[in-house]
């Protein structure tokens, strides 16, 4: 099982998403997993096996660079946010394999035909003030998302161009924690049950969702892609079939938020991971 395997089965964003199952109040804002006290924290840059840098302006992100080992001279994927009226996601643009050198100045533009090549495109459509959809260029829907009355998302669908979809059904404990989930795929027609243990800290993914509806993309790092941006607390194990896939060995706190995430990863090929180093926005 390799490192992504919950997060793409769980929310693999830039996949695949119509209109919701939901029974929800218009506008109500998420109540997920009783998020903790504490005052919202910008990630600026995380440091470990890969290494990936945040730039903000004028209080956004905007964008980003990641997938590069702490000795390698270039980042090698690079995204970028748009915004609409509400400051809420517009449209995200993705390259891969784009080699910003390291330090990165942050003067690339994604929308500059020197980077047509391999660029994707993911527009966010939103309903009664949440998102609901993410689709690509051509239009085609890649993820919807699914919420219950009390905001939490409860459901995601993610199709690949053939139609075909990953399904991942969410479940919270009495407490509205994140406790299991179903992921069910057309190709397969199988469905395989996960159980999902969290802290009670904060998860600073959850910032870009509660104030943006942002998802992360998938730019390779530990933290990054097992974690869950519309979740407020950070994942700390998981095992699928009764069997355990990932767990954190250890963490360490600064005013509520991750600085040290240290993962166990049950894969040969990924046990000997660096600890991620979380910092954060003065």
């Amino acid at each position: 099982m390799n490192k992504n395997y919950f997060y793409l089965m769980f929310i693999a964003l830039f996949l695949g998403c119509s209109p919701s199952e939901t029974e929800d109040d218009q506008g109500q804002e998420p109540e997920s997993g009783n998020p903790p006290t504490v005052e919202d924290r910008y990630l600026s840059e995380i440091n470990g096996d890969d290494d990936v840098k945040f730039h903000y302006e004028n209080g956004l992100l905007v964008k980003g660079v990641g997938n590069s080992s702490s000795e390698h001279s270039s980042y090698y994927v690079a995204f970028q946010i748009e915004y609409n009226s509400n400051n809420k996601v517009d449209r995200v643009l993705v390259s891969h394999y784009v080699y910003i050198n390291k330090p990165a100045d942050f003067s690339f533009d994604l929308t500059n035909s020197e980077y047509e090549d391999g660029l994707e495109i993911y527009n966010y459509d939103y309903k009664d003030n949440r998102l609901h959809t993410i689709s690509g260029e051509t239009g085609q829907v890649q993820t919807e998302i699914f919420y219950d009355n009390k905001g939490r998302v409860i459901k995601t669908k993610n199709y690949d161009e053939d139609g075909e979809y990953d399904e991942s059904s969410l479940k919270y404990d009495s407490e509205g924690k994140l406790s299991s989930f179903d992921a069910f795929h057309t190709g397969t027609n199988k469905t395989v049950y996960g159980e999902i243990e969290s802290d009670d800290k904060a998860n600073p993914l959850y910032v870009f969702w509660k104030n943006h509806s942002f998802v992360m993309p998938i730019i390779y790092s530990y933290f990054l892609d097992n974690n869950v941006s519309f979740y407020p607390h950070n994942i700390t194990a998981v095992h699928v079939q009764g069997e355990k896939q990932y767990g954190v060995k250890h963490m360490e706190y600064e005013e509520g938020y991750p600085i040290i995430y240290d993962l166990d990863v049950e894969d040969s090929a990924t046990q000997d991971t660096e600890p991620m180093r979380l910092m954060y926005l003065d």
